[in-house]
């Protein structure tokens, strides 16, 4: 299980593209393609290599006026799932900052 204290950042093979709410997903090899809901493309924007788990789950009860209990299950989930996929990355406490992607997601398109 992932720490909530976790810092998920995406795997820079990925580029993402949000269209009417959703966002895809494609690998640079153009063979993988994954699509994300409203509520995943919320979470997937906030996957930026800086903020925790716990406070991607802040930022998730606030904005859906959801319970923090029922969230923090899905959101481990759903990052589970991304890192499982190859999409996500996790950088935890014991892990050197230095060597983590030194440009921002945002900034790759």
């Amino acid at each position: 299980m992932i720490a909530m204290s976790s810092i998920p950042f995406a795997d820079d093979t990925f580029i993402a593209r949000t269209i009417e709410g959703e966002t895809i997903l494609i690998n640079d090899k153009g063979d993988m393609l994954h699509t994300l809901n409203g509520t995943g493309s919320f979470i997937w924007a906030c996957v930026d290599g800086a903020k925790s788990l716990r406070d991607i789950l802040g930022l998730l009860c606030a904005e859906y006026d959801i319970a923090e209990e029922r969230a923090e299950e899905d959101i481990r989930a759903f990052v589970e799932e991304l890192q499982l996929k190859g999409i996500v990355r996790i950088r935890t406490e014991s892990d050197f900052p230095a060597a983590w992607p030194a440009e921002p997601r945002s900034e790759r398109r």
